[in-house]
């Protein structure tokens, strides 16, 4: 069971989607510290950097953080990430540059360090979107290790494509 399959979350989620997109209301809402509550444990476990819900007008809705809150998500003018997770299509986002430093959680990388994020959808019962959920990842323990494992045939090089070669 995914974490946005859980009914607490969903219900999180969908009283975050009815607040003004305001950094403060959203902030200081109460589903806000209850769905960080949720989150913050599996993100530690993973050594996780942090976590975005996206609403679909390309907010941020909910995050480890409250200077993202309110805000337009990158992801809205990178690639069609966002656009493809509104469709349903979870989504790995290649590597890229760390643009804000993630607080209150341990051994965690600096400004300009690689990061990625891990997208899905979030589903109401009826099964359509309603928002999309990211996590931000650490390739160092995460993606790094997925590589290191695939092996390194004769050369000692590995290489990671996304279906557009890129």
């Amino acid at each position: 069971l995914l974490v946005v399959d859980r009914p607490d979350v969903k219900r999180l989620v969908k009283e975050l989607l009815a607040l003004p997109r305001d950094k403060e209301i959203l902030a200081n809402s109460v589903s806000q510290q209850q769905l960080r509550v949720i989150i913050k444990p599996l993100l530690e476990k993973h050594f996780d950097l942090g976590m975005f819900v996206i609403a679909p007008d390309g907010i941020n809705i909910a995050a480890m953080q409250d200077t993202n809150l309110g805000q337009e998500n990158f992801f809205s003018h990178y690639h069609d990430y966002l656009e493809n997770m509104l469709k349903g299509e979870p989504q790995l986002v290649l590597p890229m540059r760390l643009y804000v430093t993630p607080s209150g959680l341990a051994d965690r990388p600096a400004q300009g360090d690689p990061t990625m994020f891990i997208g899905v959808p979030v589903k109401d019962n009826d099964g359509s979107v309603i928002a999309v959920f990211t996590i931000q990842i650490n390739p160092s323990f995460d993606f790094t290790r997925i590589v290191q494992l695939a092996g390194t045939g004769q050369t000692g090089d590995s290489y990671t494509f996304d279906k557009t070669a890129n």
